[in-house]
């Protein structure tokens, strides 16, 4: 296989995409499938790209050995074969991941390809196979992919954002549904390009590790707290009322925001955790909180405004929260983060995202300068 260091040379002399297509006669998006190995450029284009970038064409293209490990793929939490699965580089990565973390009732994007199987399953959150031993079934030519953005977190409003992405057929938004604590964890390993993390408004970020060279825009501010069916039929009236064995709770995951808060309001009230019934009930996302509400599993739990207001429950504000989205520096020429950006910054997605909510975007798109490199909360 042809690969290549057009990407690498680019990012260290400092040179953008459209710098590059301009200076050698070709558009920005040829250069991101150059880059990505989707195409193959001509005699005349190689030698262009070789004379800007400074270098000779064999060391710009060169064929990738045999035993090469071309994929490195994230094993399926739940190890079911076959598997649909999407392929994306992240940083010098093709990076292969399954659709099971997509949050239950939403449409999965179509997928590239079908995991058939893996070797043992190994103790790292990757697993590096080469092209010949991956086992993925392609189902359609992996020169036609689209250009693949993975965005990762817990905020109930990223499938309407890689839904905008993906509405041209040569870009493509995956959302995997994990919670802040997992997609920070996801970002630090690089297995995708933007994490979406929730903060306490009054919170300070402090810098990841320089591995992580990232920039951090603003998402969106919403509540986070107490949701419940509407009349309040159990006659809830605060924390304390967790005490009595009768309210049985649904929680989220450890690691989760709202975890964390459940956790911290439990303690300011003095009640021990392990004496709330459903203390131990954990569902996966915001959505599926209201929804074991909505369905009577539970009489109340912890979970964001708009997941309540999506199912007619009643909500008890905590906490106002503001989203932000740290996305990898080596990503921002990509085109699908491209148009990730361009939709921050659209009114019509404003609209849509406030009447979703509620949200507060009067703030959303905006970049913290201020704020060197990604952030994380201790």
């Amino acid at each position: 296989m042809l690969k290549n260091r057009v990407r690498e040379i680019r990012e260290r002399l400092g040179l953008s995409r459209e710098s590059l297509a301009q200076r050698t006669g070709v558009t920005r998006q040829a250069v991101g499938l150059i880059e990505t190995g989707r195409m193959i450029p001509s005699t005349l284009v190689s030698l262009r790209l070789a004379s800007v970038l400074g270098t000779r064409v064999e060391h710009l293209f060169f064929e990738a050995h045999d035993a090469e490990a071309e994929f490195h793929v994230v094993p399926p939490a739940v190890p079911q074969f076959p598997a649909r699965v999407y392929v994306a580089s992240v940083g010098e990565r093709d990076i292969v991941r399954a659709a099971e973390e997509q949050v239950s009732g939403q449409a999965h994007p179509p997928a590239h390809g079908i995991l058939r199987a893996l070797p043992a399953r190994p103790a790292s959150p990757l697993q590096a196979v080469d092209e010949k031993n991956a086992g993925i079934e392609w189902l359609r030519q992996r020169s036609t992919l689209p250009d693949t953005v993975y965005v990762t977190g817990c905020e109930v409003a990223l499938p309407l954002l890689v839904n905008y992405v993906s509405q041209a057929p040569t870009r493509q938004g995956v959302w995997f549904n994990r919670s802040n604590q997992q997609a920070l964890s996801d970002f630090e390993d690089g297995l995708v390009h933007v994490a979406a993390v929730h903060l306490a408004r009054e919170a300070k970020w402090h810098s990841l590790p320089n591995r992580v060279a990232a920039r951090v825009f603003h998402f969106a501010e919403a509540e986070l707290g107490f949701a419940l069916p509407k009349g309040n039929p159990r006659g809830f009236r605060g924390v304390e009322d967790l005490t009595g064995g009768t309210l049985r709770i649904v929680n989220r995951p450890a690691g989760s925001g709202a975890r964390r808060l459940l956790d911290r309001v439990l303690t300011e009230a003095a009640v021990d955790a392990a004496t709330v019934p459903g203390y131990h009930a954990e569902v996966w996302g915001h959505a599926d909180v209201a929804d074991a509400i909505a369905s009577g599993f539970a009489d109340l739990g912890i979970t964001h405004a708009g997941a309540a207001a999506s199912r007619g429950l009643m909500f008890i504000p905590l906490q106002q929260e503001r989203c932000s989205l740290l996305i990898r520096t080596d990503a921002m020429e990509r085109d699908a983060v491209k148009a990730l950006l361009d939709t921050l910054q659209s009114g019509r997605f404003h609209g849509e995202l406030g009447a979703l909510g509620p949200y507060d975007t009067s703030a959303t798109g905006t970049e913290y300068r201020n704020e060197a490199g990604a952030a994380h909360k201790d």
